[in-house]
């Protein structure tokens, strides 16, 4: 029985071939062979015998032979695929190197037979216009309250599974605290939404959280880190620098934006981004957020005699 179960296959020859091939990304699967394998003799620095591989344009062009890199939907007949299968070793490519790995030439062969999509021909995602969806069927018609939970239903139950029991107002109160400022919220604070009964309550304390300083601050954190923020110098001496506005200006700038979204919204008169700040030498009290680090170098500094 167990032998059985073991040779005996669980698919069949139909269910292979009926499989349809996986849809081939340039970025994901083709450019990072090119990258690594091929731009040294053939990228944007150098184009041995002009051919370019970095642009789909220059690639259809070919090279000094007049041939097109490849022929979309052909990739029998495509000079990429015959070069890189090429027993030749004059003619083989890469020239240099071990030869492209099967999975490899089996990804090219099935981005030319796909038709060869670059990316200069798919529109970067930020440039679609967004479209409304159509909102998905669910099972449960009462469990949504708006068009966002019926996504998140149908996808809930897509997996057999049951949406979790509603929070508390406590509950609800200190989850959006924490991800909007980081904060928790006061005691006062909790009582005073536990008490609110109104069917606006979830909505006037997210709008309360968001004109809150705090959420600039929260959510700055990232942009900054993503700018390689700090306030001092970093690597051996890492003493304290006067960097400190950048940091309260962008915080200001997101608060403000973020206000400036609700005026719109409200159809009243728009603001503008806070004036860049100019340097000074040192921070006002009320602004510095100076770390450990920061205070031992700048007590050490402060300490130093005079040469």
């Amino acid at each position: 029985m167990t032998a059985a179960l073991v040779s005996a296959p669980w698919f069949s020859a139909g269910e292979i071939s009926a499989a349809e091939p996986s849809k081939v990304d340039f970025a994901r699967d083709i450019q990072p062979i090119f990258t690594k394998r091929c731009f040294e003799c053939h990228g944007p620095d150098k184009q041995k015998n002009d051919l370019r591989l970095d642009r789909k344009a220059d690639a259809l062009r070919g090279g000094k032979s007049g041939k097109p890199l490849f022929l979309a939907g052909k990739s029998a007949e495509s000079e990429l695929i015959a070069r890189v299968t090429s027993q030749d070793p004059d003619e083989v490519m890469p020239a240099k190197g071990e030869r492209l790995r099967p999975e490899q030439i089996d990804a090219l062969r099935a981005w030319i037979d796909q038709g060869g999509i670059w990316p200069d021909e798919k529109k970067h995602w930020a440039f679609i216009k967004p479209a409304r969806p159509g909102l998905p069927a669910v099972k449960s018609k009462r469990w949504p309250r708006n068009e966002i939970d019926h996504f998140i239903l149908a996808r809930l139950e897509s997996e057999k599974l049951s949406p979790a029991p509603e929070a508390d107002r406590a509950t609800l109160i200190r989850r959006l605290s924490l991800d909007l400022t980081g904060l928790p919220p006061t005691i006062e604070e909790v009582d005073a939404f536990v008490k609110d009964k109104s069917q606006e309550a979830y909505e006037n304390l997210v709008d309360r959280l968001l004109a809150s300083p705090h959420y600039g601050e929260h959510i700055t954190r990232w942009w900054l880190d993503l700018a390689r923020y700090a306030d001092s110098n970093g690597y051996q001496v890492d003493l304290a620098r006067s960097m400190w506005p950048y940091r309260q200006w962008v915080i200001d700038a997101l608060n403000r934006t973020c206000r400036s979204i609700n005026l719109r919204l409200s159809s009243s008169p728009v603001t503008s981004c806070p004036t860049p700040p100019s340097i000074r030498k040192s921070p006002p009290v009320s602004t510095a957020i100076p770390s450990p680090m920061m205070k031992a170098a700048v007590m050490t500094r402060n300490i130093e005699p005079k040469r």
